[in-house]
């Protein structure tokens, strides 16, 4: 299959000047905003002058809803062509996420069907080697990290280091069913010597 390193093959270029915004006479605004900002925070507003109170808040609210007026048009005109340029490049990128979102699904795909593979040798493994230490295959706790590519070899088999693994448990539940059996046992003659019922013992 032909691959295409886009990586190298395509470049983006993009055209653009950095615009500058300049507010123009800001000296002067600056002096009229710090001419009203010292006028009206010179005000002690008490009970009496409410009315006053209020007027003045209007007329710093009409001057604060010019400048955030102003800002808000000069944001919009200036954050066009981005957006505009977002935009276009945005549907290029949607059309290689389908793409790549089918190729992801393949995948995926393939794994998990290679995995189904590796979990029916792996299961056949577990099923020749419990009878070697008289368990059950139903006794033994089946890691599900064991059908990982990794515990594998390239031939497709349940690796070495793998097999120790599920030997090493299986010899402990060997083990524990001994150790069990003997304990019952033990059990079971202390009750016989004692004229006691073996059976509520034993549980």
């Amino acid at each position: 299959m032909e691959t295409v390193e886009l990586s190298t093959d395509l470049q983006v270029g993009v055209s653009y000047t950095p615009s500058e915004i300049i507010i123009q006479n800001e000296d002067h605004l600056a002096s009229s905003v710090d001419r009203l900002v010292k006028l009206y925070g010179s005000y002690v507003f008490t009970d009496d002058n409410v009315p006053e109170a209020k007027n003045a808040k209007t007329s710093l609210n009409k001057v604060k809803k010019i400048l955030e007026d102003q800002r808000k048009d000069v944001k919009k005109k200036y954050s066009e062509p981005l957006n505009v340029f977002e935009e276009r490049i945005k549907s290029y990128v949607e059309k290689i996420d389908s793409v790549k979102n089918n190729i992801d699904a393949g995948i995926k795909d393939f794994e998990e069907r290679e995995r189904e593979k590796r979990q029916l040798v792996l299961d056949q493994v577990i099923a020749d080697m419990a009878p070697n230490y008289e368990i059950l295959v139903e006794e033994l706790e089946v890691d599900p990290s064991w059908a990982n590519k990794t515990n594998f070899t390239k031939k497709g088999e349940v690796n070495s280091k793998t097999v120790k693994i599920i030997a090493d448990k299986m010899g402990f539940i060997a083990l524990e069913k001994r150790r069990i059996e003997g304990d019952k046992k033990t059990v079971q003659t202390f009750a016989d010597l004692n004229g006691l019922e073996p059976y509520a013992w034993e549980n």
